[in-house]
């Protein structure tokens, strides 16, 4: 009875450690997650201001084109 016992609290012990260890692994993994989207979102940003820039520069180049149309 008192190997059986001995068993089940090794197990116990086994799986406690397992699943905090599986926890620590999912907070590294969504941090690193985490850090990875700010950066994406970073980049994703300075693209849209570049963008905003060529559809900027081209709007001007337009207006420019149409106003020496019409003299």
């Amino acid at each position: 009875h008192t190997l059986v016992h001995a068993a089940e609290m090794r197990a116990a012990d086994i799986q406690h450690r397992a699943v905090q260890q599986a926890a620590e692994i999912r907070r590294e993994a969504d941090a690193y997650a985490y850090s990875v989207l700010q950066k994406l979102r970073e980049q994703i940003s300075q693209v849209a201001q570049t963008v905003d820039r060529g559809l900027s520069e081209l709007d001007v180049r337009h207006v420019g084109e149409q106003a020496d149309e019409r003299v």
